[in-house]
């Protein structure tokens, strides 16, 4: 997006050199574990070692680690696991804004069923990750029909084409489930809270 491009330009313009993570998942066959935090910090620790690995740039071992939403969620992960992950990466500070946070007692959201709004993709996108890590999980108990296209998009679309396709299909949740998906989702809240809450660096 442009709001994007102007602010990763301004980290540019300082003189930064910007590294993006590519998530597990992403651009390939299997879904994506979307919001669990460990793949997430992990797969950002993975690029900055290798970029810095590299001898065609010639960058500064110092990191500062931005992110917003999803993107601050890995930031402070990324913070968090690289103690114990990567040592070795001397890590200055995080910015993570829109900063989503779980425990395994999270209460989930309540929200008007009847309610077609671009939201609900978050809720799709952790029944994504329930399918990730639990083969018992069968989405065609939970998914009704009318709502098996919008959530098949959620193992390889962003969020700006999910949250199109529940506005132009009219998913709601009382469209899109057959039964309450909560007690399925909020045994796997722990995937996606953080280990500690003890950053590297401030």
């Amino acid at each position: 997006s442009q709001r994007d491009t102007d602010y990763l330009n301004h980290w540019l313009d300082q003189g930064y050199a910007v590294v993006a993570s590519d998530y597990q998942g992403l651009g390939v066959p299997g879904g994506h574990p979307y919001l669990a935090t460990r793949p997430e910090a992990w797969s950002v620790l993975d690029a900055v070692r290798a970029t810095q690995a590299s001898t065609e740039y010639g960058l500064s071992k110092k990191v500062v680690l931005v992110g917003q939403s999803q993107g601050g969620g890995a930031a402070f992960a990324t913070a968090v696991e690289a103690a114990s992950y990567a040592p070795g990466i001397d890590i200055r500070g995080t910015v993570a804004t829109g900063t989503p946070y779980f425990t395994t007692t999270t209460a989930p959201a309540t929200r008007d069923p009847n309610a077609v709004e671009g939201v609900f993709a978050y809720t799709l996108y952790i029944l994504q990750l329930v399918g990730q890590v639990d083969p018992t999980f069968k989405p065609d108990d939970i998914i009704t029909d009318a709502a098996k296209p919008t959530f098949a998009l959620t193992r390889t679309a962003c969020l700006g084409p999910l949250e199109k396709a529940i506005i132009d299909n009219k998913i709601s949740q009382a469209v899109a489930f057959k039964s309450d998906p909560t007690p399925t989702t909020a045994k796997y809240y722990g995937l996606m809270a953080y280990s500690n809450l003890t950053p590297k660096g401030p």
